[in-house]
């Protein structure tokens, strides 16, 4: 067995942490018959001049700073990452984030899977609209800094790959696509599935389900407006909602 380290910012066991793609993403590489060593709950070390810096340009300019990606920080990680690995016998490194990797000095080879870039996120996701110069540059930085690093870019879509390779100029060779798996957890076969599929010949009520934290983010208006496209139609549907407690008035069908 090939020993890797897994790192990451969170627990590795928590089921909830990033939707629970940390804790699957480890299982997935156990499967693969990786052994995987976990080392979770990374933190770098922030001085407070970061904080001061986050306020006064949230009050001053009205315009969002992440500290997250600041040189002084990628280096913390790196350093933390590196002592905890040392004398691990460890044959590669994997992270969920191109984050923690980017300054990680180490002869390992480093591969992390993640979902999006930092130029395809930004003015794109709420949290990174209406970001400073000054971020915007340390993200940029902090790409490049982690595709040149690292041995192996793994995005879960070809828009985030194509993102890496549009904006930062990746290496074609290291940049791979592999799309994230369910998070769900099920004993079902393939044969099981589809015996399940050719069943479903009553479509009346029709279930829709939703899944997902951020309603707002992940499209959750615009489903509930297809169902009530449909139920306008004259077709009798349920929407059902797992995840996440909307902040506005459902109809009647909605549970």
């Amino acid at each position: 067995e090939m020993k890797i380290a897994y790192v990451t910012t969170r627990d590795p066991e928590d089921i909830h942490a990033w939707s629970g793609s940390v804790n699957n993403i480890r299982n997935a590489l156990s499967l693969a018959g990786l052994d995987v060593v976990n080392f979770g709950n990374i933190k770098a070390k922030k001085p407070k001049l970061l904080s001061y810096k986050k306020r006064a340009y949230n009050r001053l300019f009205h315009c969002k700073y992440h500290d997250d990606r600041h040189t002084i920080v990628l280096k913390s990680y790196g350093d933390t990452i590196k002592q905890k690995i040392q004398n691990q016998s460890i044959k590669a490194v994997f992270s969920h984030s191109s984050i923690l990797i980017s300054d990680l000095k180490i002869k390992q080879p480093i591969i992390f899977w993640t979902d999006a870039t930092f130029a395809g996120m930004v003015d794109f996701y709420p949290s990174f609209t209406g970001l400073c110069k000054e971020t915007i540059r340390c993200g940029n930085r902090q790409e490049k800094m982690a595709l040149k690093n690292c041995s192996l870019a793994i995005y879960a879509s070809e828009w985030a790959a194509n993102t890496a390779i549009k904006f930062y100029n990746a290496n074609l060779e290291k940049v791979k696509v592999v799309p994230f798996g369910a998070n769900i957890v099920c004993d079902r076969t393939e044969n099981d599935i589809i015996t399940l599929v050719e069943k479903k010949i009553n479509f009346s009520p029709l279930k829709l389900l939703f899944v997902g934290k951020d309603w707002e983010r992940k499209g959750g208006d615009k489903a509930l407006e297809v169902a009530e496209l449909l139920n306008s139609r004259g077709v009798q549907v349920e929407f059902h909602i797992v995840g996440c407690i909307p902040e506005r008035d459902l109809p009647d069908f909605a549970v």
